[in-house]
């Protein structure tokens, strides 16, 4: 940010770098200002205009001399536009004082709630009254000289330094004007936090992996981030570790189902090496609660569908089956009890 300030600030004084006279951090200062307070920016302005008005005079009187090669005879004959630029000055300084107090006094009203920025507008502050205090006293040190006095005087040098006071006082009133532009910034950063918050708050409130993933979304360097992350990866393990005991707790009521049973038949849809979670079976078929898992004597988990005690009414299941997961994923299997057994085996007994 201070980086970005220092450039607008010379990126003003290069606009005011010339004498038709503008008022320096207007744009920026003029929406904190009343009705009032425009007013002697306005009247400032027309203080400006009389300045370049004066220094119109200036430039007439530096034609004349212009053309003489003595460089003593120029320097007496420049006396009248010495004086000029005294006067012409004189008019700037009361329009850049007017402006500096302006300035300075509403910014004295103003509030900073971060500490950075405390201290970057006390700095600022501070190089401002340096700056106008400098300007004033180098133009102080040539209002009280007469004609006689300026005639001896070196004109090169009074240019110098007039030019050196125009930019001290245009810069006291630019870095002033850079403290109000921080205080809009801080603004906007404060309305940010209290987005952020009341964001993470509702997250909170819904308490939802989808809900602390939105958040982390519209805030990716919210202060929340970190906790909301904590949060949802929580959330995620709570779920996983539920999908465990609910697979679990069915395979249990269906070992306790065939237990009873005797030879009974089902649909196998997957059989992996490693166990799966409820969000990659529902992938392969969505009614995830009526998935059994077991993990057969190879040491596979295989997951599959349906309880039927008669061949034909399996081969009408799988059909019905394979339109969703594939004709190639899905086949018959055959139990005794516990105890997977051949298919063919299954149907003997059934028919006996």
């Amino acid at each position: 940010m201070k980086t970005q300030l220092s450039l607008l600030i010379c990126f003003l004084l290069g606009i005011f770098n010339s004498f038709s006279q503008n008022i320096p951090g207007k744009d920026i200062v003029q929406e904190f200002l009343s009705a009032d307070e425009l007013q002697k920016i306005t009247e400032s302005e027309k203080l400006l205009q009389k300045g370049d008005q004066v220094m119109s005079k200036v430039s007439e009187e530096d034609k004349k001399t212009s053309k003489i090669k003595r460089a003593k005879r120029m320097e007496r004959k420049s006396a009248p536009a010495k004086l000029l630029r005294v006067e012409a000055f004189t008019e700037y300084e009361k329009s850049y004082q007017t402006v500096y107090d302006l300035y300075l006094e509403k910014l004295n009203t103003l509030t900073f709630d971060y500490q950075e920025d405390k201290t970057f507008v006390d700095q600022k502050r501070n190089e401002a009254a340096e700056a106008n205090s400098k300007a004033k006293s180098m133009l102080k040190s040539y209002k009280g000289l007469d004609k006689s006095k300026m005639k001896k005087t070196e004109y090169s040098r009074l240019k110098s330094d007039f030019s050196t006071i125009k930019q001290k006082h245009e810069l006291s009133l630019t870095l002033l004007a850079n403290c109000f532009l921080v205080h809009n910034q801080a603004k906007v950063k404060k309305q940010k936090e209290i987005e952020d918050k009341k964001t993470f708050d509702a997250a909170c409130a819904t308490n939802t992996v989808a809900s602390y993933d939105e958040y982390i979304t519209k805030f990716p360097s919210g202060k929340y981030v970190a906790e909301a992350t904590e949060r949802k990866n929580k959330l995620t393990e709570e779920a996983a570790e539920a999908e465990r005991k609910r697979l679990e707790a069915a395979a249990a009521a269906q070992n306790k189902q065939i237990d009873s049973s005797g030879v009974f038949y089902m649909v196998q849809i997957l059989a992996v090496h490693t166990q799966k979670t409820l969000e990659q079976l529902a992938k392969v078929y969505p009614e995830t609660d009526k998935i059994v898992e077991y993990q057969d004597v190879d040491g596979l988990y295989k997951y599959a569908l349906g309880l039927y005690k008669t061949y034909q009414g399996v081969i009408e299941f799988r059909r019905n089956i394979a339109a969703i997961v594939g004709e190639e994923n899905c086949f018959v299997i055959a139990f005794q009890g516990t105890n997977r057994i051949p298919v063919y085996q299954a149907q003997k007994q059934e028919n006996k």
